[in-house]
């Protein structure tokens, strides 16, 4: 990148952009005959060095953007330090743009012509996520990270103003390296980069409360309801409940200061509050969104517990129906007939699997039958998988 043989190369690319954009118009496609704006990622800086050249150079009215990871802000530091500056560490994950150091070729261009805030340098990993699903959503083309800054820095750009119809905007995608590995990781968290997923834990002092907070979390004021994506609950031997849960946002709700899935997950802490439970967001906690969402559970060393796998389509509503059918089943359980659920977990996908730890004592085991054949008989086939080898290495209470 720090050639001037490379950044001129690269900066043809602001030349196939303009003269696209008048052919766009010639069309009919848009009514300008130039960009308003091109985003650009940013890492050591020849290729946004190259586009800004070409059409500060030829007196283009669009305007260069820089676009680059939170953890990859050396363009950013150089700037504003008015010299090649280089950062202590950088983010992996957009590989393509980890450079410690811009070159000193890019740094001089782009300190003649861009200023720091020309960069945007607060695209988190979700937002790049989110950004690579969108680009597939609208090409089928898949994007490695480094490849989808620009079109995250315009999704940025475009929620911080208020463009008008007419406007264009173009972001350069520049790169499809992307290990199939990480797809995986991709797909999970796109949904929260794009806020199109809310993430949240709930404390409460009674495991068998548990399914009237699965009811205060799916139902919205003004009879509307909510789509859960993901609930994970364990039993806690001292008594205690703690459960995370996602759910789809209402993107069409929301506010002018507060993002919609801010503004829900808000909703349903308040309504949890209401109902004397404690919620709260993990939508930006790092911790929970690696690590501790995958880590609920353990053994809760709770007796007479069994282990139930349940499998079934997904479809819109499928685990609300699946709940209100659980909650209708006509059984005669311990605890006084509330279904004592010990265990749950569930996440979204294209057939459902939920794994349900039920409380039976022996003396129960022909209602806990009863029950299994009536929820098979709605659908909602159910596997006791109790003896399972797994179940009693980490789930199961200690002998």
């Amino acid at each position: 990148f720090d050639d001037k043989y490379v950044i001129a190369g690269q900066g043809t690319i602001a030349l196939e952009i303009v003269d696209q954009v008048k052919t766009a118009k010639e069309a009919g496609i848009i009514t300008q005959d130039h960009a308003d704006a091109v985003f650009a990622p940013v890492g050591g800086g020849g290729l946004l060095a190259g586009i800004t050249a070409y059409l500060k150079l030829t007196q283009s009215p669009t305007k260069p953007y820089g676009a680059g990871g939170i953890g990859s802000r050396s363009m950013y530091k150089s700037l504003t330090e008015g010299k090649p500056s280089p950062v202590d560490t950088v983010d992996l994950f957009p590989d393509g743009t980890a450079v410690k150091q811009v070159g000193d070729l890019p740094f001089a261009i782009c300190d003649q012509y861009l200023d720091v805030e020309d960069l945007y340098n607060d695209i988190t990993t979700d937002d790049l996520c989110a950004a690579i699903q969108d680009i597939f959503d609208e090409t089928r083309s898949i994007a490695e990270p480094s490849g989808a800054l620009g079109v995250a820095a315009l999704k940025q750009h475009l929620a911080k103003n208020s463009p008008s119809p007419e406007q264009v905007f173009v972001a350069v995608i520049s790169g499809a390296n992307m290990d199939f590995e990480m797809l995986r990781f991709v797909s999970e968290r796109a949904e929260l980069g794009a806020k199109r997923e809310a993430f949240l834990s709930v404390k409460f002092d009674d495991p068998l409360k548990f399914p009237e907070i699965i009811k205060l979390v799916q139902t919205r004021p003004g009879d509307k309801s909510r789509n859960i994506t993901e609930l994970v609950f364990r039993h806690n031997s001292s008594g205690a409940g703690h459960a995370v849960f996602s759910f789809n946002v209402d993107l069409a709700s929301a506010t002018q200061t507060q993002s919609a899935q801010e503004d829900q997950t808000q909703e349903v802490i308040d309504q949890l509050k209401a109902s004397g439970f404690v919620g709260a967001s993990l939508n930006t906690d790092q911790l929970a969104l690696d690590h501790v969402r995958y880590m609920v559970g353990g053994r809760a060393g709770v007796d007479d517990e069994r282990l139930v796998s349940f499998t079934f389509p997904e479809r819109p509503g499928s685990l609300q129906i699946f709940l209100g059918e659980l909650e209708k089943v006509n059984v005669t359980l311990p605890s006084n007939n509330v279904l004592s659920l010990s265990l749950f977990h569930y996440r979204f996908h294209d057939v459902v699997h939920v794994l349900v730890g039920i409380q039976v004592p022996t003396a129960s085991e022909s209602e806990f039958q009863k029950l299994l054949s009536e929820l098979k008989g709605l659908g909602f086939s159910g596997d006791i998988v109790t003896d399972e080898q797994v179940y009693k290495d980490f789930l199961a209470k200690s002998q």
